[in-house]
């Protein structure tokens, strides 16, 4: 199994909650609207958002020892 393996998995089980962003910016205007922005809200809390700063912790420190760069 490739290191990155796990992430790519995450990234395929996000797909469908990442279409359920569109639907709610579709629903923007309508009275389905808030339902569809708290539920995008809790998506980009629980599941977006850690994925990220995972990634981030993973990755990052990777990406800087092979292109010999440093972030702060």
């Amino acid at each position: 199994m490739r290191a990155t393996e796990p992430l790519r998995d995450e990234h395929r089980a996000l797909l469908p909650e990442l279409a359920a962003l569109c639907v709610a910016a579709d629903a923007v205007g309508s009275p389905a609207a808030t339902a569809q922005l708290d539920r995008t809200q809790r998506l980009l809390e629980r599941h977006l958002l850690p994925h990220m700063a995972a990634e981030e912790a993973a990755l990052d420190p990777t990406i800087d020892r092979l292109v010999g760069t440093t972030r702060r």
